[in-house]
């Protein structure tokens, strides 16, 4: 049983089972229009001109069968709960990648305290060690 955010996952269909073929930018303009944005304000928090969010609420629904940006607005309302929640299992968890830097460079901190350098830095794959 897969439980997210204390919920089912299970008990909870896909409204569309073609929901699965929408790229991650497919998403993420479908999860905007659940909170009634409009196209400018979609292309304003992704980063993308009002036509592409046209051209990506076109092909969402045309992936899903929809005919017409009224019938994927009434899809999206219609099924918002069931969106929002398959969004969040469908989406990748977040990458641990700065986590793992950041600790890191704390303990190259503690090294550097040990080896009585001024400092030690972990860029990308390489060590920086500044002097005292």
């Amino acid at each position: 049983m897969v439980m997210k955010d204390g919920i089912d996952a299970l008990n909870v269909t896909l409204p569309n089972s073609l929901l699965v073929v929408l790229t991650k930018r497919e998403w993420a303009v479908l999860m905007q229009l659940t909170d009634d944005s409009t196209n400018k304000e979609i292309s304003e928090t992704l980063s993308i001109t009002p036509k592409s969010v046209e051209n990506y609420r076109a092909r969402i629904g045309s992936k899903l069968g929809l005919k017409g940006a009224r019938s994927l607005s009434r899809f999206v309302h219609r099924h918002i709960h069931e969106l929002r929640l398959w969004y969040a299992i469908l989406s990748p968890p977040p990458p641990c990648n700065i986590l793992i830097i950041n600790i890191l460079n704390k303990l190259l901190d503690i090294l550097s305290l040990f080896l009585g350098v001024n400092s030690i830095k972990f860029e990308g794959l390489s060590l920086y060690v500044s002097a005292k």
